[in-house]
C-alpha cells in the first residue's frame, strides 16, 4: 500500500515488487495479443490491458504494440500504474528493463484536463464537424503551419475547455 509518508525510493520498490505479482496475468494478455496481431491486416496494432496485483490490489495497465506482423512474438510494452494519495492521483510509468520509474503528480492531471486540442485541415469538414459535435470550438487557424506533399497548408485548432 502506498501511503503519504513513503519516499520515492519506497514507492519505486513497492511498485516494482507488486508488478512482479502480475506476471501470470500479463503472460495471458500477451498470448491474447499475439492472436490479435496475427489476425490483423492493419498496423500498428495496440491494445490496453489491466492487470491487478493479487496481494495489494494495485491496478497496473499495459499497452502492447506491434508495429508489424513479425512483432507478434516480441511486442513493445508500456507499463503504468495509477495510485491514490491524499493529495490526489499519481501516475507511475515503469521501465522494467532499466529498473526506472517516472511519477506524474496530481497537478499533471489537473493541468492537462483543462484543455484538449484537436487540429484539422480546413478542407476536412467532416472531422471539423465531429469536433464541434463533441463540444470543441474553433480557437485559431494557423496559416502555413504544415507542409504536406510539398504543399504548404493551414491548420484549424479546436479546443475543449
Amino acid at each position: 500500500m502506498i501511503v503519504d509518508t513513503m519516499t520515492l525510493e519506497e514507492i519505486h520498490k513497492e511498485l516494482h515488487e507488486d508488478f512482479r505479482n502480475t506476471r501470470a496475468q500479463l503472460n495471458n494478455r500477451v498470448e491474447k495479443f499475439k492472436g490479435v496481431v496475427l489476425k490483423s491486416s492493419r498496423f500498428p496494432v495496440r491494445r490496453h490491458y489491466e492487470c491487478k496485483s493479487l496481494q495489494k490490489k494495485k491496478r497496473f495497465y499495459v499497452q502492447l504494440t506491434a508495429l508489424k506482423r513479425g512483432e507478434f512474438k516480441n511486442p513493445l510494452f508500456d507499463y503504468y500504474c495509477i495510485f491514490d494519495r491524499p493529495e490526489g492521483l499519481y501516475l507511475a510509468y515503469l521501465e522494467l528493463k532499466q529498473n526506472l520509474m517516472l511519477i506524474n503528480p496530481p497537478h499533471f492531471f489537473a493541468r492537462y484536463r483543462e484543455r484538449i486540442i484537436g487540429e484539422v485541415f480546413p478542407e476536412n469538414l467532416a472531422s471539423a464537424r465531429v469536433l464541434e459535435k463533441n463540444g470543441f470550438r474553433l480557437e485559431e487557424t494557423k496559416v502555413g503551419a504544415v507542409v504536406k506533399g510539398g504543399k504548404v497548408m493551414d491548420v484549424r485548432v479546436y479546443v475543449k475547455a
